[in-house]
């Protein structure tokens, strides 16, 4: 998807610590040190863009610091 911090991939929901969770990689990015890195978002069937998402395992996410 293609969203304010660059392009976000959506690889999957999975179970990360006995948390269920959305697998995201940055395709593209405003910052190129994000380019290819993977992060979480807690899982969230209602969530439809990535500003409705939440990060699971820090107080941002990473495009955000």
């Amino acid at each position: 998807m293609s969203c304010t911090p660059g392009k976000v991939k959506v690889t999957g929901i999975t179970d990360v610590i006995e948390q269920k969770a959305i697998a995201l990689q940055y395709i593209q990015a405003r910052n190129p040190d994000l380019v290819n890195k993977l992060f979480y978002a807690k899982y969230d069937p209602k969530a439809i863009w990535i500003d409705e998402l939440n990060p699971v395992f820090a107080d941002r996410f990473p495009h955000d610091q």
